[in-house]
């Protein structure tokens, strides 16, 4: 169809497709995720479905539900459409509660929003429990990967944007791990980690910009510790080797 379809077009020709019968399998998750991100291109001018399409290849999973919540994961961010939307268009209970955990809410900050998608890794059905933190790291995995954008121009706010990638992808994996609790805040986080907490200026910028919370790290908390060797540098981590 052409890229002028409109969202009520789409919605009725897909209803077809359910009236005959047709499943809300992969096959729709892709239909749907092209026509949500039709006119969305990457910051090197790409076809932005290539970043959905990846992140199912970076997740690696034999879930088909989980494959769908890959393709679908920023369809409400990115489009008109609705987790109700997606859930009268057939997707099950468990793929809507999955894109509802990896799917900031309006006037959300990034932060809590990253809390929540870590806390579902506790609070979902423990046969669901990793749908949404397994796709939101191989989001953040491909998001981290910096030569996507080598052709771009980076400004203060998304290099600062991609400083909490990283932490954040540090975050929920070690929630995945076990190594912390899901209930652990992203700040009490970087409390423990030494490559973060010995840069207090950056990390308060951070959430002075990306979160509600006002805890900060003191000033002189970087000098109350040994700096480790290495340089707080988060671009130049690349979360898929780890």
């Amino acid at each position: 169809m052409g890229s002028t379809e409109t969202k009520a077009e789409f919605l009725a020709r897909i209803q077809k497709d359910i009236d005959a019968g047709h499943p809300a399998n992969y096959e729709r998750a892709l239909e749907v995720a092209i026509w949500a991100h039709k006119h969305k291109q990457t910051r090197n001018g790409g076809e932005f479905i290539r970043h959905p399409q990846t992140v199912l290849n970076l997740c690696q999973t034999k879930s088909p539900s989980k494959e769908i919540i890959c393709l679908l994961h920023d369809v409400v961010e990115d489009s008109d459409l609705t987790l109700e939307d997606l859930y009268n268009l057939g997707f099950s209970d468990r793929i809507i509660l999955g894109l509802d955990a990896v799917t900031k809410r309006k006037d959300e900050k990034y932060v809590e929003f990253i809390q929540r998608c870590a806390r579902s890794f506790k609070e979902f059905p423990f046969d669901k429990r990793d749908d949404a933190i397994d796709v939101k790291l191989a989001d953040l995995s491909h998001n981290c990967q910096t030569n996507r954008y080598q052709c771009a121009k980076w400004t203060a706010k998304e290099r600062a944007k991609m400083i909490l990638y990283n932490i954040s992808y540090y975050y929920l994996l070690n929630i995945k791990r076990e190594n912390i609790d899901a209930d652990m805040t992203l700040m009490d986080y970087i409390k423990t980690q030494p490559i973060f907490y010995n840069e207090p200026e950056i990390i308060n910028a951070l959430m002075d910009e990306f979160s509600t919370s006002s805890e900060r790290l003191p000033v002189e908390y970087a000098y109350t510790v040994t700096a480790p060797d290495i340089s707080f540098n988060p671009l130049a981590i690349n979360p898929a080797h780890s």
